[in-house]
């Protein structure tokens, strides 16, 4: 009624209005009456938390205490309390990039282009992180360190020598790695080549290959092609392998 600084109708500390009738630090009391009492609000931006959610010393938003001092989306608040300011920071592994760190993509498991402290991993790039969206990573291509994603670094983007300049193996190649931290070892594929056959008893043609020949499962007595050649064509024959 104006002898008091503020009467809400308790004696409880702690909620603006002490138990003697003043205003509390960090709080505002006013709309008291000869007929109602005073509501009292903390301050929001005064770098002290009571019941709000965070108080980082600021009304600003987009900082991750927002201007009315509600934890904004994706962002984690502590530290804060009767004589200290909250401390904000982006949450990692949201998968949202809100510019604070270097990449987000959504977890945070390290090896896949961007560390469980949001950083790329080197030998990644990651882009396309928004407000709303995660990043993509891919491991970079020619920088000679074969992570497994890719078919094949041999450390350059030339095509031609068994990893394409897009690091895939290139038809007639064979690529490997010793190590993730050393270029992949491609190497040409070459066909067996027939050194050596014989006939057995008229009925069974033997052939010899210059190195070890497998035939795969899905192999089909249509895929190979058996002729013979001589004076007096054609030579009809059946064959089959044993």
């Amino acid at each position: 009624m104006g002898y008091y600084e503020c009467d809400d109708g308790n004696l409880n500390n702690g909620d603006g209005c002490t138990d003697y009738c003043k205003i509390e630090p960090g709080w505002y009391c006013g709309g008291g009456t000869n007929t109602t009492a005073d509501v009292c609000n903390e301050v929001c931006g005064d770098s002290r938390r009571v019941l709000h959610a965070c108080d980082d010393g600021n009304a600003v938003s987009g900082d991750g205490c927002s201007s009315t001092c509600l934890v904004e989306a994706g962002y984690t608040c502590l530290g804060g309390g009767l004589t200290a300011r909250d401390i904000c920071f982006e949450t990692c592994g949201d998968g949202f990039n809100r510019g604070n760190y270097q990449c987000d993509d959504g977890n945070t498991v390290n090896n896949d282009g961007c560390s469980q402290a949001c950083k790329i991993e080197l030998g990644w790039t990651c882009s396309g992180g928004t407000f709303t969206s995660a990043d993509t990573c891919q491991e970079t291509c020619g920088d000679g360190m074969a992570r497994g994603s890719l078919a094949c670094d041999d450390g350059n983007l030339v095509s031609g020598d068994g990893c394409s300049s897009t690091c895939t193996i290139e038809f007639g190649w064979a690529c490997y790695a010793v190590s993730s931290l050393l270029p992949s070892i491609c190497y040409k594929i070459s066909s067996p080549k027939l050194i050596d056959y014989y006939i057995e008893d008229n009925s069974v043609l033997y052939l010899k290959f210059n190195e070890t020949v497998r035939i795969g499962s899905t192999w089909n007595v249509s895929d190979w092609k058996l002729e013979i050649d001589g004076p007096i064509p054609p030579y009809n024959f059946e064959w089959e392998l044993y």
